[in-house]
């Protein structure tokens, strides 16, 4: 797997910032046609699955506003996709990113019936005190 490059970029539409980041993924144990067409079609158009080491990733180039945003969307899309995968980490753009989204993995694990949306808000509000 290629190292992580984290960045943002200017969009193409003028609207949204390119945030780069990649998850690691649970429940694939090889790349097949099926897994990589249930994340496309859940929304994971933006990403390349890759495998190293017998784990699985998702390189994302993702637009959105923030890039808190754009991970817990890629969160959403991956755990909607009619399969057993799950995000277990977020490999950083920045320490302060990555304990965020961990911390929102950690409340997304005490409270599984929390919208991503619940937690999200949840989230940014603990933050900003």
């Amino acid at each position: 797997m290629a190292s992580p490059v984290t960045h943002d970029r200017a969009p193409h539409d003028g609207t949204h910032r390119v945030f780069s980041f990649t998850l690691e993924l649970a429940g694939i144990n090889e790349l097949s046609d099926e897994v990589a067409n249930a994340l496309f079609e859940a929304g994971c158009d933006d990403a390349t699955l890759s495998m190293s080491g017998g784990r699985a990733f998702l390189d994302f180039d993702r637009e959105s506003d923030s890039i808190s945003d754009a991970i817990v969307s890629a969160i959403d899309a991956v755990e909607k996709c009619g399969r057993d995968i799950r995000v277990v980490e977020v490999i950083p753009p920045s320490r302060s990113t990555y304990d965020l989204v961990n911390a929102f993995l950690c409340l997304r694990d005490q409270f599984p019936d929390a919208s991503l949306v619940d937690l999200s808000r949840a989230l940014h509000s603990a933050s900003a005190s």
